[in-house]
């Protein structure tokens, strides 16, 4: 997992992004060895490729997910789309 620069830190932590996606469980245990649940601004949404990632999610107390209902890049894509949209 690459290192997160201070200013990505900063802008996770003032909410200052629309979303995080994650891509794999490991993914998510790396992003959350740099960073805490609690660091995360509150309107940061938060998007997930497959149940198996919202999984790891979970675990670190990250609930509200969108997730993908196929389970490629795409699929990702089209749920998140469909969430900006309905919203």
């Amino acid at each position: 997992t690459a290192e997160l620069s201070s200013y990505s830190r900063e802008q996770i932590r003032r909410g200052g992004l629309d979303m995080i996606t994650f891509t794999s469980s490991s993914t998510v245990n790396g992003f959350f060895s740099q960073v805490t649940p609690e660091d995360i601004g509150k309107n940061i949404r938060i998007a997930s490729i497959g149940p198996q990632t919202t999984k790891a999610l979970s675990q670190y107390g990250i609930t509200s997910v969108i997730e993908a209902e196929e389970y490629t890049t795409e699929g990702l894509a089209k749920a998140i789309l469909s969430v900006k949209i309905e919203t």
